[in-house]
């Protein structure tokens, strides 16, 4: 998904912001728990390496904050994006099917698994 011509959230206020995060979901051995725990630092908005164009880079889940703003301000601002840049006509929801693959470029596309699957089914390429 790349950001809408619609949305009110282009230009200026979203230019240069960054974003706080870090995989909160993991466990980590005790070994690697510092180098991995810290939270990383990195633009709300990328450009793709190969089109030019413009997409978000979020995970609203393993965010922790926009800079400059609180845990608070910042969920409501990346709620507000979200709602005004993702175009429901645009999502593709895939029916699994035995024999499937399915690739979708990450720095392009915001994706969220809906979980209606059999995870003991099929095999997983790692």
């Amino acid at each position: 998904m790349t950001i809408k011509p619609r949305s009110p959230f282009l230009g200026a206020e979203i230019e240069g912001v960054n974003l706080y995060g870090a995989d909160r979901h993991l466990t980590f051995r005790e070994a690697d728990r510092d180098s991995f725990s810290e939270a990383s630092r990195h633009p709300l908005v990328r450009t793709h390496p190969e089109t030019g164009r413009h997409a978000l880079y979020i995970h609203p889940s393993k965010m922790w904050s926009i800079e400059g703003m609180t845990t608070e301000e910042s969920g409501t601002f990346v709620n507000e994006l979200l709602d005004a840049t993702i175009d429901l006509s645009e999502v593709y929801r895939h029916q699994w099917r035995l024999g499937d693959l399915v690739l979708i470029d990450n720095r392009a596309c915001l994706h969220k698994a809906a979980r209606d699957y059999d995870p003991t089914v099929g095999w997983g390429i790692g």
